[in-house]
């Protein structure tokens, strides 16, 4: 059976066919409509000679006696006996027929066409039939582009061996982030360090996240990050305070700042790019960070940040553990750590 992508062009070769044969139908209709138009105008310029109705009788002598009036005088008895007498009346002579009219002729009668017929009214209904099912054919065929069949015989990304895996697919057991990933989905996760991993934790001095129309919104970045050499998995922590100031203060509490809502961010790999070089740790993305409100679930602010982060050792290592320091940068501002070996360190496996 064909997919739905080998069933389009067919599709649109019947769309085709039924759309040509209702233009044609509406084209037919369209010329018998001026032809019987061109007929009317004609029949009304040109009327059909009437027929004549037999004359009336009129009034008058039975023969015309012109021709005679010399030889016969009006007044004179010849031919036609004497006179009547007094009182007396002569018979009236019946009217004869003239030889001609002078009556008008009748106009021509209206000449009717009469209806033009249910052809026209059947080719419509006719073109509009096949129109409506031409749209019904092409919704059928859209709507088969789109369907689940469709979509899961598209191929994914061929790999190195030439085999097809998903697009979407992420390696296994890794904490893997992408569009859908719910916001705080990864805030208790971290990656296993196994014989040759390593993690690292620091909290930073202040710098500035935006900057606004009067004062400043400043942020005591916390980042920490583990990688096992293979995957990696960094935590991000933005407390955020508005300031007064021209530069972030090294206390907000004590500057007067009022504070605003944390904002936290998580990113895996591959998003997340991390390099080392012994124990120096060094890392980059671009945060997505959210909001944790009171009494409901994590929300993302919409708002992403381009951050890098390093991390070098700051003593020796003690069971694992070794104090640390380093830097980081938001945008293009840039803070180094606080100097806290509690608080920023390396661990070994």
């Amino acid at each position: 059976m064909g997919t739905a992508a080998e069933a389009q062009p067919g599709t649109w070769i019947a769309v085709g066919v039924l759309v040509g044969l209702a233009l044609a139908l509406l084209v037919g209709v369209l010329v018998g409509g001026v032809l019987r138009g061109r007929r009317a105008a004609r029949a009304r310029h040109d009327p059909a000679p009437a027929v004549q109705p037999p004359p009336a009788p009129v009034a008058g002598f039975a023969v015309d006696d012109l021709p005679g009036f010399l030889d016969r005088p009006p007044g004179s008895d010849a031919d036609r006996g004497a006179l009547p007498a007094a009182g007396q009346h002569r018979a009236p002579v019946a009217d004869a027929a003239r030889t001609g009219s002078t009556a008008a002729a009748a106009p021509a009668p209206h000449r009717d066409d009469g209806p033009p017929g249910r052809g026209g009214t059947l080719g419509l209904t006719a073109s509009a039939v096949l129109l409506v099912a031409a749209v019904l054919v092409a919704f059928a065929g859209g709507s088969s582009v789109t369907s689940p069949a469709a979509d899961a015989s598209v191929p994914g990304t061929p790999t190195s061996g030439g085999t097809a895996t998903p697009a979407t697919a992420a390696a296994p057991s890794s904490p893997a982030q992408d569009a859908d990933t719910p916001a705080g989905a990864l805030a208790l996760t971290s990656v296993p360090l196994a014989d040759a991993g390593i993690a690292a934790t620091a909290t930073f001095q202040g710098l500035v996240l935006e900057q606004r129309a009067v004062g400043l919104t400043v942020t005591y970045p916390g980042v920490s990050v583990t990688t096992d050499g293979r995957r990696s998995l960094a935590h991000v922590r933005l407390p955020t305070w508005n300031c007064l100031t021209t530069e972030p203060p090294a206390d907000p509490t004590q500057a007067n700042c009022v504070p605003t809502p944390t904002e936290y961010a998580d990113l895996a790999d591959p998003g997340l790019q991390v390099s080392r070089d012994g124990d120096r740790l060094e890392l980059t993305g671009r945060f997505a960070t959210y909001t944790r409100p009171n009494g409901t679930a994590p929300v993302y602010t919409g708002r992403t940040y381009q951050l890098a982060a390093a991390f070098t050792p700051d003593g020796p290592v003690d069971d694992g553990t070794a104090p640390a320091t380093g830097v980081v940068r938001i945008g293009l501002d840039i803070a180094p750590a606080v100097t806290d070996p509690g608080v920023n360190r390396l661990q070994h496996p």
